[in-house]
Order: structure tokens, then C-alpha cells, then sequence
């Protein structure tokens, strides 16, 4: 098969099917009609020689050929978008982007203080929307556009994302200030009877520190588990709990941070962005404000 040979709008019409889920959907974005979408579809299929999406009750799921190719197709399609553009200035002062998130309520808190107080003085106009996609889903949020960065640990691995380090953070014991344990050494023995939370968005299991305790053979006493970390601070003021968790948790508030009586390597949090928006002038610039603002 010969490039100059292929209609190069049939990858366009692929990836509005992709992202739309749906050929009605994808229509509407094309502005065609859905017997003209239908069509494309079967020329695309004729293409590939492959179903590329199948009907289920969630829309047009993509096969796993689609899939594999979706990233190479998106990633061609914002090149030609960038020389087509000229790779145009981006201008923060009077866009209204909208720039979507996906991380824990714990890495907003690390990330978007500064950040938003930064952009309200700069780029009044764009907006930040977070919320958690499952990890499993996350690179193909960023493949389809529905997400922009993923915030997670260093978990990720595909060839179509890109990716930077933006913390590294000590894992401590967090508890209230005047805690009767912070007038001793905190030893194995006494962090193993404190009461501890457990923030986790799993509604049952084991967390990484608890495996990592099993293989000494050692057990904690977990006696709160949720998927939140917003009423935490409060529970630590009111009660005689611990939370094992990142040290800048104590930074943002007055709670104690106090050394584990063993070695726990530092939580690492990485930006993930998918590579056809590396060179976005819009994703750059909010990576350096990002990084900027951490530093700050």
C-alpha cells in the first residue's frame, strides 16, 4: 500500500470515531452525514483489513487493531495540524483552554494551590478539571483526547507517552501535634499499635507499606479505610490516629511528621502527557507553569 495512494481524511474520520465512541457522534464532529460516516467506516475497514470497531451497548468499541494504531494515527494528525499552523504562538493571557486532569485528591492538594493562583493572575481564562480515571484507562484517555495529564507514580509505560518527574517525597508517620507518641521514640513496636488510616481508593486489600510489613512478618492496626483524604487532617486532630503518608501532608497541615522506624523508598509522582501533544504550545507552556510552580 502506497501513502500517496490513501485518502488521508480517512484518518481524520478514524479518530472522530474513536473519540466519539459512536459514528453519529462522529458525524456531528465532521459535520457529514451518518450514512457518509457509515461509508467511511467501511472504506477504513476495507483499508486496514480489520472490523477496527464493533456495536456494544457502550457505543463503537474499538477492536484491539484500532487501538494499536489510534496513538501513530493521532500522533501524524497533530503534526500536520502543527505545520499547518505554523506551530502558532499560544496565548495564555486570552485563551479559554480547558486542560483535563487525572490524579488522587492528595496530588491536588501537592499540585494546584500554586498552580491556580498562578493562572488566575496570567490566564484568567482556563479552565482546570480533575477527576480519577482507573489507571487501566488512563492511556486511553490520553490517546483520545479526553484527558491532557495523568499525575500518577511511576506505573505507566507505553511507547506514546511522554513524561517527566514533578516530586519526590519522604513517606513519614503524620499525627496531631500534641500525640502522646510524639513525646517518645517512635519505635516498630509502638508505630505497629497505633491506630492507622488507610486512604485507598480499593475497597478491599492490602496498600504497598502492609505488604511490604507482611514480608518482616509485622501487621498494623488499621482502624479507618477510605478513598478520601479530605477529612483526614480532622480525624488526626481529634483522635490519638496516624496516616502513613507523604511528608508534604503535614506541610499543608498542623499535624506532626515523624520518622518510620524502617526504610520506605520516597513516593515519586510523574506528569504523563500522550506524545502528539509534546508539542503543543498549549501543553508546553502549562508543563512549565506546572514545574514552575512547584519549585516556587
Amino acid at each position: 500500500m502506497k501513502l500517496n495512494k490513501v485518502d488521508l481524511n480517512l484518518f481524520v474520520a478514524f479518530d472522530a470515531i474513536y473519540t466519539a465512541s459512536s459514528l453519529s457522534g462522529a458525524a456531528e464532529r465532521l459535520h457529514v452525514t451518518q450514512p457518509a460516516m457509515s461509508n467511511t467506516l467501511n472504506r477504513l475497514r476495507e483499508l486496514f483489513d480489520d472490523p477496527l470497531f464493533v456495536r456494544s451497548g457502550r457505543g463503537m468499541m474499538p477492536t484491539p487493531g484500532a487501538q494499536n494504531i489510534i496513538g501513530p494515527v493521532r500522533e501524524a494528525l497533530a503534526t500536520l495540524n502543527t505545520s499547518l499552523h505554523k506551530l502558532k504562538s499560544f496565548d495564555p493571557a486570552t485563551s479559554d483552554k480547558r486542560f483535563r486532569f487525572s490524579m488522587r485528591d492528595l496530588n491536588e492538594a501537592q499540585l494546584f494551590p500554586d498552580l491556580l493562583g498562578s493562572l488566575q493572575r496570567e490566564a484568567p481564562g482556563i479552565v482546570i478539571e480533575s477527576f480519577q480515571v482507573p489507571r487501566e484507562d488512563s492511556i486511553k484517555e490520553l490517546a483520545n483526547g479526553r484527558l491532557d495529564f495523568v499525575v500518577d507514580a511511576p506505573v505507566l509505560s507505553d511507547p506514546q507517552l511522554c513524561h517527566q518527574k514533578l516530586t519526590e517525597d519522604e513517606v513519614v508517620c503524620v499525627v496531631r501535634e500534641d500525640h502522646p507518641i510524639t513525646r517518645e521514640t517512635l519505635t516498630l513496636e509502638k508505630y505497629l499499635t497505633l491506630p492507622h488510616i488507610l486512604v485507598t481508593s480499593r475497597r478491599d486489600g492490602q496498600s504497598m507499606l502492609d505488604r511490604e510489613l507482611e514480608k518482616i512478618g509485622k501487621f498494623r492496626r488499621i482502624a479507618m479505610r477510605t478513598q478520601h483524604s479530605l477529612m483526614v487532617p480532622e480525624l488526626l486532630r481529634r483522635t490519638d490516629m496516624s496516616m502513613t503518608t507523604i511528608h508534604s501532608f503535614s506541610r499543608f497541615h498542623a499535624t506532626r511528621a515523624l520518622a518510620l522506624p524502617f526504610a520506605v523508598p520516597p513516593v515519586e509522582m510523574y506528569l504523563y502527557w500522550h506524545k502528539s501533544a509534546d508539542l503543543d504550545p498549549a501543553s508546553q507552556w502549562l508543563r512549565a507553569k506546572l514545574t514552575s510552580s512547584l519549585k516556587q
